[in-house]
């Protein structure tokens, strides 16, 4: 079994023990509570994908921008262990590479939800490589922010 695998169905797969998942999915849900890295800063300060998966987080999901794993506790001890004793003694930096999210209970059938319909999720205004909605139905989705640079 390789330590990036294809998901030949084209669906989130569920995470297995020291494996990483390449998932062909653009549109990436906010479940419990999910760390999102920007895939280019961690290979960039800690190395390739696989083996960061292999020392450090052991499992988790990718798409080739993006990386995430979900914990189900809150708070979250994994994924706060994984922040303050890798990614930031690693020079990762809280929303330029990554950011903590925690999956918000909206129902929108009651009226106090609307103004958070259809809006950036709580938490997202200051990553700058993420997208975010909050859509109609209260799900809440993240994706990669193509950036154009304008040359000089």
């Amino acid at each position: 079994m390789s330590e990036i695998q294809q998901d030949d169905n084209k669906s989130p797969v569920k995470k297995q023990p020291s494996s990483i998942q390449y998932v062909e999915m653009d549109r990436i849900p906010i479940r419990f509570c999910t760390i999102f890295i920007h895939l280019p800063s961690l290979n960039r300060e800690v190395g390739l994908l696989k083996d960061f998966g292999r020392k450090h987080a052991g499992w988790g999901a990718t798409n080739g921008r993006i990386w995430w794993m979900t914990e189900m506790m809150s708070p979250p001890h994994q994924l706060l262990t994984l922040i303050g004793e890798f990614l930031d003694p690693n020079g990762l930096i809280r929303y330029r590479d990554y950011v903590l999210l925690e999956e918000q209970n909206i129902n929108p059938n009651l009226k106090e939800n609307y103004p958070l319909l259809n809006k950036p999720v709580a938490g997202t205004e200051a990553v700058p490589w993420l997208e975010s909605r909050v859509d109609a139905s209260g799900e809440q989705w993240v994706w990669w922010k193509k950036i154009e640079y304008i040359p000089f």
